[in-house]
């Protein structure tokens, strides 16, 4: 990870509650080897690394899996602007899934995302998939599983022609349990050897930029970009000349940022899970090494030294577009850049994410300006007080608060990213009691640090 040079951070906590951090993923013994494999190609589901992979899978989880697989083996761009036709889902790779036909709902337009699969249901989705890719899949001669009674009539075809392609096996006693919820490993296991069976030369894009699915490339037309991601959830001023264009994928677990500029896409953020960019791949450890055609627009690689060092976000720019301008400090749009990494960082690690708070925002802002006009950099101001008070004082009724600070950062990635590397402000950050978070930003072109920013934490008193 390039250092990030001339910043300082401290903390204040008030009230501070205990930080529970993201848990490494269990799975079975004999699905390790495989497991390894479909994280190798990005066909795992977001968050799955923060989860037991023996525990059932989502009826959304899948259609991630489900959508990118679909994207890897038919070598068409996904799409994620589908509408969706569920009243209790609008996750775009659910639509996705739905508008190809590989999923459906339960009844009443509904989809009922957290529900889980059972293993009949998830042999007729993967069935599906191989039909939109144009694999015939009716043709088979197999030996009934012993509780061939237990397949329902829909299900029979697509479970017998899996078990004659050696996708779908019997437990010890030949039986195949279709009734049975399905557990993440499995799913994913199973989805690993469709595509080893019937596509197994086709191994991605390994110079090209990946996100959730969707492919990426420097150059490409704005109007591509919104073809295949939709509308930007939010456009930011980078302060180098082009706009952030905002895109939180799965409640902000896949999050990324691209930055166009004369029409076309010159820069590239991304956090989360299921990034890949010249090969190198979301979580990965060791010194990152990117294709020679990306390394042209300078790779800047983040790593996180609390979680083994894994590779958590990347960033990307054109060379042209390298310059800070300090003269039009855009310390609004640093602030929602950083209060959007910060969501996707926690969602990362699997916590809920912050809601952004009015309140605390302006109180941040004066922070961060007061910091940058009177040339200090303390939780204290000049007249001694602190975070609590700086909120109280903007009406902000909390029972516990936070702040976090850093100087000198070019921009709102870079204060982040800063964080990150600190134990206290990347426990503030991930604290599963806070409910709310405002973000501030301030500049002076005379002061030490000249850039200042302030994260402000609270969770609210009750009555």
């Amino acid at each position: 990870m390039t250092p990030i040079k001339r910043w300082i951070a401290v903390l204040l906590v008030c009230s501070l509650i205990g930080v529970p951090v993201g848990a490494v993923g269990g799975s079975s013994a004999w699905a390790g080897e495989e497991l390894a494999r479909a994280e190798e190609i990005g066909l795992t589901f977001p968050g799955m690394k923060n989860t037991d992979a023996r525990e059932e899978i989502s009826r959304q989880e899948f259609c991630y899996i489900a959508a990118v697989l679909y994207g890897m083996v038919s070598g068409r761009q996904l799409k994620l602007t589908y509408a969706s036709p569920f009243s209790d889902c609008s996750d775009p790779y659910v639509s996705f899934a739905a508008h190809m036909g590989i999923v459906n709902g339960t009844g009443g337009g509904l989809f009922s995302p957290d529900s889980f699969i059972r293993k009949q249901d998830l042999a007729v989705m993967l069935t599906r998939l191989l039909k939109a890719c144009g694999i015939e899949t009716e043709s088979f001669s197999v030996t009934l599983f012993d509780d061939h009674q237990e397949i329902s009539g829909y299900a029979q075809i697509p479970v017998y022609f899996l078990k004659s392609c050696g996708i779908l096996k019997g437990d010890l006693n030949r039986c195949c349990q279709p009734l049975k919820s399905i557990p993440a490993e499995e799913a994913v296991i199973l989805a690993l050897r469709v595509k080893e069976k019937f596509f197994p030369g086709i191994t991605g894009a390994s110079q090209g930029i990946l996100m959730g699915g969707l492919s990426f490339y420097m150059g490409m037309p704005a109007g591509e970009l919104t073809d295949i991601a939709g509308a930007p959830a939010e456009v930011l001023a980078s302060g180098r000349g082009f706009d952030w264009y905002v895109y939180p994928l799965e409640d902000s677990r896949e999050f990324f940022m691209a930055g166009l500029a004369g029409g076309k896409l010159v820069a590239f953020y991304a956090l989360g899970d299921g990034f890949s960019i010249g090969g190198v791949r979301a979580g990965d450890t060791g010194a990152p090494e990117v294709g020679e055609q990306l390394k042209d627009y300078r790779p800047v690689f983040y790593t996180d030294p609390f979680d083994s060092d894994r590779l958590y976000a990347f960033e990307l720019s054109d060379p042209s577009f390298a310059g800070q301008s300090y003269g039009a400090f855009p310390a609004a749009d640093f602030s929602r850049a950083i209060f959007w990494c910060t969501n996707a960082f926690r969602a990362y690690n699997n916590i809920r994410p912050l809601d952004w708070s009015d309140s605390a925002a302006k109180a941040a802002v004066h922070k961060s300006e007061d910091m940058a006009r009177n040339n200090y950099f303390d939780h204290q101001d000049l007249n001694g007080y602190g975070a609590d008070h700086l909120l109280t004082g903007y009406g902000v009724r909390w029972s516990s608060c936070g702040e976090n600070l850093a100087a000198g950062q070019a921009d709102g990635i870079a204060a982040f990213a800063a964080w990150v590397g600190s134990k206290g402000h990347r426990d503030s950050m991930l604290n599963a009691s806070f409910v709310y978070v405002g973000v501030g930003a301030g500049f002076e072109q005379g002061s030490f640090y000249r850039t200042y920013y302030a994260q402000e934490f609270f969770s609210p008193k009750n009555g």
